[in-house]
Order: structure tokens, then sequence, then C-alpha cells
């Protein structure tokens, strides 16, 4: 809405939003066997090692221990981030529910449909720097969301008998540049 307003605005690069972290989440809900089998399918996801997450409290019904390793999580950034949400965002086929989205962000943009461009597209409003259609959400964007898939093979990877199929999170934080000077100490 604001973009209507000033068209100034439109060609302040410090005003685009881009891809801050992806980070990738992947419970197994036990250790051994099968949480080194989700580390290696992180692994092979984002060419970085995993790491190995401890549950905070003992549920006795879920046969869960305190301080027990039961997930494995990578944070990725830069342009492996953006290539990974795209992947993401093709299985979810680009929609999004307002659940998804926090209300706790570092920025509040009213965005009633939010572009995601790709190279080719021939709009003057770039919100993103990462591409693809377009995701009608009639919401306020605040900094982050996160969805989950269900099936790791749907993101492009080959089917191993021996490693089964994980499904995980996907949590994305967004920023604006010079968030950095906002939040640094005087």
């Amino acid at each position: 809405m604001d973009q209507k307003k000033n068209p100034a605005k439109q060609d302040n690069k410090m005003r685009q939003i881009k891809v801050d972290k992806l980070i990738l989440n992947l419970c197994t809900g036990e250790s051994g066997d099968k949480l080194t089998k989700a580390a290696k399918v992180l692994e092979d996801l984002s060419d970085q090692k995993p790491v190995e997450s401890k549950a905070k409290y003992s549920i006795r019904s879920f046969g869960i221990k305190r301080n027990e390793k039961i997930a494995v999580h990578v944070t990725i950034r830069g342009d492996k981030a953006e290539e990974l949400l795209k992947r993401g965002l093709k299985v979810k086929e680009y929609e999004l529910r307002k659940k998804n989205f926090s209300n706790n962000g570092k920025f509040r943009a009213h965005i009633f449909f939010l572009l995601l461009l790709s190279a080719n597209a021939l709009c003057d409003t770039p919100f993103f720097v990462f591409p693809l259609a377009i995701l009608f959400i009639y919401y306020i964007l605040s900094g982050n969301f996160g969805f989950g898939i269900d099936e790791h093979i749907d993101l492009g990877i080959k089917y191993d008998t021996s490693t089964g199929i994980f499904g995980m999170d996907f949590t994305i934080c967004l920023k604006r540049p010079g968030g950095r000077v906002q939040t640094r100490r005087a």
C-alpha cells in the first residue's frame, strides 16, 4: 500500500526485502540410526554439516527423555538459501496460509500481493530478490515465515531405500539492508 502512495519509495534499494537466512529443521523424535539418516539428508541438501538438537523435556508418552538428541537443523544463507526456498515453495505450489507468517518481525510492510519476481518479469515493484510466481497473501508481512513439507524427495533428492523419507520445516527470516544498524550497540 505504501508503494502506491509514494512512487519514489519504489526506487529506494534500502527498502527491498531480502532473504536473511533459511533454517531447515528435521525432527525424528528419537536418537540413533534414524537421526543419523536425517542428518545425512540435510547434509546432502545443504552441503553443510547439520547441528543436533536435544529435547528440553521428558515426554513419557512419546518415549523422549530430557537431553536426548531428537532433531537436526541447519542454517543456510545467501544464494543457496534462495534456491532451496524456491524448491520448497514449488512443493507447496506457491500458496501459504495466514498462520504461516509471524507477528513479531523487525519491519512491517502492507503487502496485498506478494510478488516473487522472475528475471523476465515486467514488474516495477521488486519486493524480493528471489524469483518465481505470485503469491496472493492478504496479510501484513512481518519479518519471518515458515512452512513444512511432508517428503524430502519432493525437493529433488533421489529416494534411497536405506534412508527412507523425512519431512522437514522451513523457517525463513527476511530483512532489509541496514537492519544491523538498527540493532547494534551505540
